[in-house]
């Protein structure tokens, strides 16, 4: 388990289908995506 988690609320009036958005990345391969 983790001690001292981060926790990220959204409102309500906040989860509607405008205010989601979603990205495409193109890597190079694999394990570009986990690189940060």
């Amino acid at each position: 388990m983790i001690s001292d988690p981060v926790i990220i609320t959204v409102r309500r009036q906040d989860q509607t289908l405008p205010n989601i958005k979603q990205y495409f990345v193109r890597c190079r391969d694999r394990s570009d995506k986990y690189r940060a």
